[in-house]
């Protein structure tokens, strides 16, 4: 942001400011020592706010099987991370409904951030993101930097606002230097909202990019994905939206261990929303998404009649070249998670023919978040980039490295016994406490938890299930032990039901 529109902002007496119960739930984060108790005396003091939380607790992503009534079993059910990211959003939701800014059609500016926070968390939870509200959130207020602007720079900003979303930031580039995500993280960041937010809403526009090399930025992208969805179906636009929902389908399918229809969900978390927010979005979401299938069916039936031979075969490269990348993550170039399934079954069923040993490293990554709060998410792709390298020169022709998921890899070694992959797993903690991760200015170093397992004819691993869940365990366990650690499963203590039988 130039220093210009920086000065313009802060002059300005009108930008949208944070409300009272907002104000009073980051200041209680900001301290070391609080509690449920802390939080429930704040947002009981709200009415509307309390009701919204008991009314979030009876959902049924939160749901217990018997229904919350008042604001102590609310929040006691939510958390308090959740219930903070759920009254922070029904707090500024309140602001922004009754926001007004020249040139600015509010109310369609808040219809599209309620569908967008709903879609937002809901693309969070089947993603297995660890904090689906901060997505809400970050999406629910993605678009306040359009208020500020409308505010801080009114006769410039009114011959921009009345046109697509897309062709909105584009201009505002053009005019301001950047666009309403900037502006938008600036002012989010003066009233001190987590940094996490902050950084939602920063990568807010990024929709392709993340895609692309969505990586250890999923929540990112589910932000991302909100707003370009819910463009298309608060605008009715059915092949815009078909196209969201096929995208959004690649991504989430890969994550899955089954095909899901995300459509029906989808048009249940934007009718949640609805009754949430007391606000009319869509008229039947349902209806809106399952045309927009037929409608892509359709084109894209009518476009293939017309397709030589030439095109087919062009076609038959792309899709083998798609297939080959499909089993590859896209920021760390090891195998994904699907590929390592089925990769692992492969070589599970020939150990099971040859009677050779096969084991499994679980390698997470330790203290990662610490990486993303310090350096940014950047500097964290740059070194699970590192982390990725760094494994597979050390595992070279003997096994087969892949990402699990998130800050955490996988290693399958196949005829390989459960003291050499622990000698493997010793150098591989080695090399990484002794190595050093340039990303930007900053020099950073990590180091990893390692945990094995083994099947050979002494083991009772009847599975790639056991398999894995062993080596997940022992790899947890070296993290409860101290970190920087490889331990193997045979190491850890059993359970009374794994204890032999005496006479």
């Amino acid at each position: 942001m130039n220093s210009e529109l920086k000065s313009a902002l802060a002059a300005c007496k009108t930008l949208p400011t944070l409300p009272t119960v907002a104000a009073q739930i980051i200041e209680l984060s900001s301290q070391e020592d609080y509690g449920l108790m802390d939080i429930i005396d704040i947002v009981r003091n709200d009415i509307t706010i309390a009701t919204k939380l008991i009314a979030s607790a009876n959902t049924p992503q939160y749901y217990r099987g018997e229904a919350v009534v008042d604001i102590s079993q609310a929040v006691s059910r939510l958390g308090f991370k959740s219930t903070m990211m759920i009254a922070l959003s029904f707090s500024l939701s309140v602001k922004a409904s009754d926001s007004q800014a020249p040139n600015v059609d509010t109310d369609a500016l808040w219809h599209r951030s309620v569908a967008s926070g709903a879609i937002a968390r809901l693309l969070a939870r089947q993603l297995g993101s660890k904090d689906p509200e901060a997505c809400f959130l970050a999406a629910l207020v993605q678009d306040i930097g359009v208020l500020a602007l409308a505010q801080a720079a009114p006769q410039a900003y009114g011959t921009l606002s009345k046109t697509s979303h897309e062709t909105l930031c584009a201009a505002e580039i053009a005019a301001f230097g950047c666009d309403h995500a900037t502006v938008g993280t600036w002012l989010l960041e003066n009233w001190k909202l987590p940094a996490q937010i902050n950084e939602l809403v920063a990568s807010s526009h990024d929709f392709a990019e993340l895609t692309l090399e969505i990586g250890s930025r999923k929540d990112h992208w589910c932000v991302a994905a909100s707003g370009l969805l819910a463009d298309a179906m608060l605008a009715g636009d059915q092949f815009q939206a078909a196209r969201m929902v096929w995208l959004i389908d690649g991504v989430c399918s890969e994550d899955a261990d089954s095909e899901t229809n995300l459509v029906p969900h989808i048009a249940e978390a934007v009718r949640e929303a609805e009754a949430l927010f007391d606000a009319r979005l869509v008229h039947d979401p349902m209806a809106l998404l399952e045309a927009s299938k037929e409608k892509l069916l359709e084109v894209m039936s009518e476009a293939s009649r017309d397709i030589s031979d030439d095109k087919v075969t062009q076609l038959e490269q792309r899709v083998s070249v798609l297939e080959r990348q499909g089993q590859r993550d896209s920021l760390t170039g090891a195998i994904n998670r699907g590929h390592f399934h089925s990769e692992l079954d492969r070589l599970f069923e020939e150990a099971g023919h040859s009677g050779n040993p096969l084991s499994l490293m679980f390698i997470d990554a330790d203290h990662f978040m610490q990486v993303n709060d310090s350096y940014g998410y950047l500097a964290g792709d740059e070194v699970m980039k590192w982390l990725a390298d760094a494994f597979t020169k050390l595992v070279g022709d003997n096994g087969i490295v892949g990402r699990y998921g998130g800050e955490e890899f996988v290693v399958i070694l196949p005829t390989t016994t459960e003291a050499e992959a622990s000698a493997l797993g010793q150098r591989i903690c080695e090399h990484v406490r002794n190595g050093h991760i340039s990303a930007g200015d900053a020099t950073i170093q990590v180091t990893v938890s390692v945990g094995i397992a083994t099947i050979d004819n002494t083991s009772r691993l009847r599975g790639t299930r056991d398999l894995i869940f062993a080596a997940d365990q022992a790899m947890y366990f070296a993290k409860q032990s101290g970190r920087d650690l490889c331990i193997s499963a045979s190491a850890l203590p059993k359970p009374p039901s794994a204890a032999p039988a005496t006479a």
